[in-house]
């Protein structure tokens, strides 16, 4: 499994979970997110070291040397997980109703660039300086 496909799939998840206002789901993947940029170990890195392969992002990003070293890849789990978290509690938990297209920017960005391999979040932090995968 590529990143861009799991990218495709955490935004299937998500906007699937948004539509039938299935809560605890969301907040289970933003964990998962967290998780795994935390510690570093990712679901496609693990599936790739279990069938022996190599597989490279599949996503289209700048040519920039990078300034940190720190994976774009966990930089976009975890600010994608504290997007989805934060959008998520303010509309659904504290009733902020005029931010209801915030939880739907993101995982709806996810699943697009899990289709056309441009992901607009990733090529920016790409661009600021972290690390390419």
């Amino acid at each position: 499994m590529s990143e861009r496909f799991y990218i495709f799939i955490v935004g299937l998840i998500l906007v699937s979970s948004l539509y039938l206002e299935q809560h605890l789901v969301i907040y289970g993947i933003a964990a998962w997110l967290m998780l795994e940029s935390i510690s570093n170990v990712r679901l496609p890195q693990l599936l790739q070291k279990a069938r022996k392969i190599e597989l490279s992002p599949d996503m289209r990003t700048p040519d920039k040397p990078h300034r940190f070293e720190f994976s774009a890849i966990r930089a976009w789990h975890f600010m994608f997980a504290a997007f989805v978290l934060t959008t998520n509690a303010l509309v659904n938990q504290y009733a902020v109703d005029a931010l209801w297209p915030l939880p739907w920017i993101l995982p709806l960005t996810a699943l697009a660039a899990g289709v056309t391999t441009i992901c607009p979040l990733y090529s920016l932090l790409v661009y600021a300086g972290f690390k390419d995968a």
